[in-house]
């Protein structure tokens, strides 16, 4: 059963189309839970009503399905007395904004002195002033700036770090909060002073700080053994999610991340793969052919090696002739080293994997079977890249062109050049609008 904390006292229930405000159990209709469920998952993302026709419902039906539907749903909130976190878009369509359920009641005290003409309690007077004009500056400041720079979704960064496994680590945390949920992780001065959240790893000493000075009872400090390992990993990540997000959904990272390398040695493989500055390099590949060699079956290391291998190739033999055939070897492989897996439990990466290996032979309807399996559900950042590539070869191109920009803000430079060289039979469209 997934469980999704939209704030508090407020739980919606996707499984069972249920969501409940502050005690009060309300039942939803299949699509209004899949509205709501797709909102959740999209916050921040305008959707025309033909964008959600096509999301939600996928067959032909009147637009005024979606406007009723978005109609019950703020009903819902309405008689339960809270702020309906749809909002219309004059002429544009509609997005889901869950800061609506945020109600700060901030208490203003009122400081009086009484002065009995004596020289310490001018001083004292002026002293206070000059302090209060001072934090009234510090605080414009930190206000205005946080107009652009969303301060309550950023969280500082403080780590050392020597290896690339651990460099993994972070990107892998980087990665699950940004892409999907709008939370950014940044070692910079300006977040440093900006952010109220800091997460704290110290690598030598295995142990990790999350302090929250808004909500002191989020912060929490977690210790490892000598090393991180993967259930380490995953138990850390369920803390954070408790911690830092509105919703959680341990499900998720379950399914995500049970599926990485059993054995240290390859899961340190896997790690410093991302963990290096060029993901997509050979170097790298090597390593996940270590890995390989280690556990053969790895669902995770099959999928991502494959993956890797691809747009690797992309790459490296853009517009020659031999490409195709390049292709072609690397996809038999992944066929035949995927028939020693079990097909019951696949995860989210493999279905990723398929997507990509359909739409590398030209087949996107295919990939885009094997992108609903896993609709709602939090991707990869490859996996986020796929989506947008075949909602652009289908030429939904707004949908497209928001994932598009969001990845570029949550990976290197480098690392988008070369997605972005992939699958040459779609124009990828937005590529010169995020360069500019």
């Amino acid at each position: 059963m997934i469980k999704i904390k939209l704030s508090k006292g407020i739980y919606f229930f996707p499984d069972r189309h249920q969501i409940i405000i502050n005690g009060i159990e309300n039942k939803l209709e299949k699509k209004q839970s899949d509205l709501l469920l797709f909102f959740i998952n999209n916050e921040n993302v305008i959707f025309s009503k033909l964008d959600i026709l096509n999301n939600v419902w996928g067959t032909v039906v009147s637009e005024h399905v979606v406007s009723q539907a978005i109609f019950n749903l703020r009903k819902i909130f309405k008689e339960s007395d809270v702020k309906s976190p749809i909002i219309t878009i004059s002429k544009k369509g509609y997005t889901y904004d869950s800061s609506f359920f945020d109600v700060v009641n901030r208490k203003k005290t009122t400081v009086f002195l009484w002065s009995n003409y004596s020289n310490i309690y001018v001083i004292i007077l002026i002293l206070f002033i000059f302090s209060m004009l001072n934090i009234s500056f510090i605080e414009r400041y930190k206000y205005e700036t946080c107009q652009i720079v969303s301060c309550s979704e950023l969280i500082y960064l403080d780590f050392n770090s020597s290896k690339e496994s651990e460099y993994g680590i972070l990107r892998l945390l980087k990665w699950h909060f940004s892409a999907s949920n709008y939370v950014h992780f940044s070692s910079t001065k300006l977040a440093k002073e900006l952010s109220n959240k800091k997460l704290m790893i110290n690598f030598d000493n295995n142990e990790i700080k999350y302090i929250d000075n808004d909500n002191k009872d989020s912060s929490f400090v977690f210790k490892y053994g000598g090393y991180l390992n993967k259930h380490d990993f995953i138990n850390l990540m369920v803390k954070l999610e408790e911690s830092i997000l509105i919703k959680y959904r341990h499900e998720e990272i379950n399914e995500i991340y049970l599926g990485l390398p059993n054995n240290q040695e390859s899961f340190e493989l896997f790690l410093s793969t991302i963990g290096s500055e060029l993901i997509f390099s050979n170097i790298n590949i090597s390593k996940l052919n270590l890995a390989h060699g280690i556990e053969d079956k790895n669902q995770y290391i099959i999928s991502y090696r494959y993956l890797l291998r691809l747009f690797n190739l992309y790459y490296e033999y853009e517009g020659s002739k031999d490409l195709t055939l390049e292709i072609s070897k690397i996809n038999k492989d992944f066929l035949r080293h995927m028939k020693h897996v079990d097909l019951n439990v696949y995860n989210v990466v493999v279905y990723e994997a398929f997507a990509a290996y359909y739409l590398s032979i030209n087949k996107p309807y295919k990939s885009l079977e094997f992108l609903e399996r896993i609709k709602f559900r939090e991707n990869t950042f490859i996996g986020f890249f796929i989506n947008a590539k075949v909602h652009d070869v289908l030429s939904k191109k707004s949908i497209a062109k928001s994932y598009y920009l969001k990845l570029s803000h949550s990976i290197s430079e480098s690392d988008f050049e070369i997605m972005s060289k992939s699958f040459p039979q779609s124009d990828l469209g937005v590529t010169n609008e995020i360069e500019k």
